[in-house]
């Protein structure tokens, strides 16, 4: 909005023109730049990404089939999924030619309000476009002319991109398990974390990290102290 409200303005003080916004349908709504920006991200996966949301898309086509409820692996492949996708993605200019080309071709001329719509809602339409685009190859000669896009193999940096969302997966499933650790328990204190280097991390026997609840809601022990000295976060 900010942007938008800038931007009128500086039209009501001096108006202008722009080459490629001219006659393009604005994207003002977030959900509808990222449809685009997924369609990008699609149309310029390489290898390690493809294989990754290539198998997500058969436990999403599964799981949209059945209400049976996903099995580790699955729920595992998905959030990684969901984080590249949303979170991990390389930048180039390569993506960011695409995404025009994209916006050029299908939010201009008189479907461009049912195609942002599209885009917004990511329904049956969008997902098979979603599909049809990661299964083309894109890094052919013509195309790579067409667009302006130099031969460069970006494999490392979508190889590192699955990475990242593994790791960030990881780090999620760090938290959940520092957090629910309890006390006495040695099998809850320790966790094999999944991905390289495959570390083993393990709690000190008297260590948790939160304090334990109270049948009187007190913070028991030295917690209250830590509490009122600022050292402690409190939720009361």
């Amino acid at each position: 909005m900010l942007t938008d409200a800038v931007t009128t303005a500086i039209a009501v003080a001096e108006p202008f023109t722009d080459d490629f916004l001219t006659g393009l349908f604005p994207v003002l709504r977030h959900g509808a730049a990222l449809g685009l920006w997924r369609l990008a991200v699609a149309a310029t996966s390489n290898a390690p990404e493809k294989a990754l949301l290539r198998a997500v898309e058969d436990v999403r086509a599964g799981h949209w089939r059945s209400d049976t409820p996903l099995n580790p692996d699955e729920r595992h492949l998905l959030c990684v999924a969901v984080a590249l996708e949303q979170d991990e993605a390389w930048h180039a200019s390569k993506r960011f030619r695409m995404a025009n080309a994209a916006a050029r071709r299908y939010l201009t001329g008189p479907r461009a309000e049912d195609v942002e719509q599209a885009l917004y809602e990511q329904d049956d339409a969008w997902n098979q476009v979603y599909k049809d685009w990661l299964k083309t190859d894109w890094e052919g000669r013509r195309f790579r002319r067409r667009h302006g896009i130099a031969s460069y193999d970006w494999t490392g940096r979508g190889g590192t991109a699955v990475w990242r969302a593994e790791r960030r997966v990881d780090l999620e499933y760090f938290e959940d398990w520092l957090v629910e650790c309890t006390k006495g328990d040695p099998a809850a204190g320790v966790m094999e974390e999944s991905g390289a280097p495959l570390w083993l991390l393990h709690t000190p026997a008297a260590w948790f990290a939160h304090a334990p609840r109270s049948v009187s809601g007190r913070v028991p022990g030295l917690y209250g102290s830590w509490a009122a000295d600022g050292r402690l976060l409190a939720f009361p």
